[in-house]
């Protein structure tokens, strides 16, 4: 007669090793000691055994195992051999999959890591008597039905045989009943352990969540108290430079300049970094033309060209407007077009659109550069990365771009040859539609009349006042001071000749938000500037959120500032 199978199942070889010499020590001499890691395993090897018409009383399984749990397992093993005793054993069971397997698989017993050896074993032979127990009692009732037309004295000894086997039925019932209890234990001692895990666990993340939320509060209040002195510092070099009219001068402004933007860009990569790493960006979407969003790219960046470089963009000419997170796409076009500048030294750089229908855009950015190495290709998306060691930056540009354009769920490709250039392309879900031609804007450099405007300039700095004051004195303007938000309402209320005022953000008593909140109930219609040290992208959509009419950050540049003041009062 062939021996019974006693079925291990476990994904830990050491806990596995363990089990089978447990069991092959006592029961080795009656049963088949069979073992499986994971629970596929264990339903293949389980099918050939009873294939091969083998017994198998009992199997004992782990329950935290990859790709089928423990639960799972028996249920199915119940499907293929009812008859089959199940008992769990793990540390890690939740109550769910303890009472599927009761229910499912008729779990026999559930023990718990670490096991007490002789409480296994125990286990093991009272599981194995019962199976036998239940064996006999099958053949008994079988017996009972041909018995039951025979001879009055065959069906005596078969009631008394039935009597017995109800004996040792009741003493089995009875030993499942405590088990029963036992299990019971077990599961109330979980649902104390999982709930006291879970108030752990919200503990832990909310500390995480607090941990960003300060990090990320530390990194925007140290680029704004940067921000604040670089202003000055970059201004009024750029007056003196402006007064002396000497070359070398005016060299060193240009050096001055290009590390100052340097440093921003630097501050600006490490705090848009930590807030995607903890999770907290957002994409807010809103309709915008695009043409705009790039012709303010290109008048940023076109200083920074080589003269041997040309920078242009291949637009519709009436734009397109899309339903899409404008700071974005501006975001990423920057990093896109900042590097493509920075590694082509002679030929083109040029960037636009193509809209594939009405609910999906791609945009390029390409240039004539070095180009791409190949065995750098599969790395220029990873962070820290730099083509060029030697070169200025943080390395993470595009790590940057490829995290927000997979959190707008869009993709980013690119194709590169060495020394001949570079395209990325880039491709978003987002609402689009054509715009009626427009009137063509002024391009090229901004018009030097002057303003002749009233402008109250709202900052608590003072080194900053003077710089903002003596760069529009140049242009005609008319200049009103307040050092803080209270005052500018209180100016704004006073004096009807104000056409424009420029507001700080950050100020004492009544800040930017409040006062140009204040301001617009009294004067709707007057256009309010935020200029203000806070520069990230989530800063100028609160401040158009907040009611201002335009954002430009510190530190500011001046042609672009006089721009947006000719065009938001349509000057000529």
């Amino acid at each position: 007669m062939k021996k019974g199978v006693i079925f291990c199942v476990d994904d830990e070889k050491i806990i596995l090793n363990g089990l089978k010499t447990e069991l092959k020590n006592t029961f080795g001499t009656s049963y088949i000691i069979e073992t499986a890691e994971s629970g596929q395993e264990a339903l293949e090897a389980i099918d050939h055994f009873l294939e091969s018409n083998y017994e198998i009383p009992l199997i004992i399984a782990d329950y935290a195992m990859p790709l089928m749990k423990g639960d799972e397992l028996l249920t199915k093993v119940h499907k293929k051999s009812p008859g089959t005793l199940k008992i769990l054993l793990t540390g890690q069971a939740t109550v769910e999959g303890v009472t599927n397997a009761i229910n499912n698989a008729g779990l026999y017993r559930y023990i718990a890591k670490p096991w007490d050896n002789h409480d296994l074993l125990l286990t093991v032979k009272q599981a194995l008597i019962s199976y036998s127990q239940t064996g006999q009692l099958e053949t008994q009732n079988k017996q009972l039905t041909e018995l039951s037309s025979s001879l009055e004295e065959k069906v005596k000894i078969r009631t008394q045989e039935l009597q017995n086997a109800n004996t040792l039925l009741l003493k089995t019932q009875s030993e499942i009943t405590e088990q029963n209890k036992e299990l019971e234990k077990y599961r109330n001692h979980l649902e104390k352990l999982v709930e006291e895990r879970t108030k752990e666990l919200t503990i832990a993340k909310e500390k995480a969540e607090e941990s960003d939320r300060l990090k990320t509060a530390f990194l925007d209040n140290i680029s704004h108290e940067i921000r604040t002195p670089l202003n000055a510092i970059v201004g009024f070099s750029g007056l003196i430079v402006k007064k002396s009219n000497d070359n070398e001068l005016n060299e060193c402004y240009n050096i001055i300049e290009t590390q100052n933007e340097l440093l921003l860009k630097i501050i600006n990569d490490l705090i848009d970094f930590s807030i995607l790493e903890s999770g907290t960006l957002e994409i807010v979407n809103q309709d915008f033309n695009i043409n705009n969003t790039i012709d303010r790219l290109l008048k940023i960046l076109h200083p920074k060209c080589p003269p041997n470089v040309s920078l242009s963009s291949c637009i519709k000419p009436s734009g397109v407007i899309l339903h899409a997170d404008e700071s974005r796409i501006y975001q990423i076009f920057l990093n896109l077009l900042s590097n493509a500048i920075k590694f082509t030294y002679s030929g083109a750089v040029t960037c636009g659109y193509d809209v594939v229908n009405d609910s999906e855009i791609s945009f390029y950015v390409k240039d004539t550069g070095i180009g791409i190495p190949e065995d750098s290709k599969n790395k220029i998306f990873n962070r820290f990365t730099k083509l060029d060691p030697f070169s200025q930056g943080t390395g993470l540009g595009l790590s940057i771009v490829d995290h927000i354009i997979k959190l707008m769920d869009g993709k980013i490709e690119f194709e590169s040859i060495v020394n001949q250039g570079t395209k990325f392309t880039f491709t978003i879900p987002a609402k689009a539609k054509a715009v009626e031609p427009e009137a063509p804007k002024l391009n090229g450099q901004v018009n030097q009349t002057d303003l002749n405007l009233s402008i109250l300039v709202a900052e608590d700095n003072m080194s900053n006042y003077m710089l903002i004051s003596k760069q529009l004195s140049y242009h005609n303007a008319k200049i009103l001071h307040a050092s803080n938000g209270q005052e500018a309402i209180d100016i704004c209320r006073e004096n009807d000749d104000i056409d424009l005022v420029l507001m700080d953000i950050k100020m004492p008593i009544v800040n930017g938000y409040e006062a140009t909140e204040a301001i617009k109930k009294f004067k709707p219609d007057l256009p309010i500037i935020a200029q203000t040290a806070y520069a990230l992208a989530e800063d100028r959509f609160k401040a158009k959120q907040a009611g201002f009419d335009q954002y430009i950050a510190k530190p500011i540049q001046m042609n672009l500032l006089i721009e947006l003041i000719r065009n938001q009062m349509q000057l000529g």
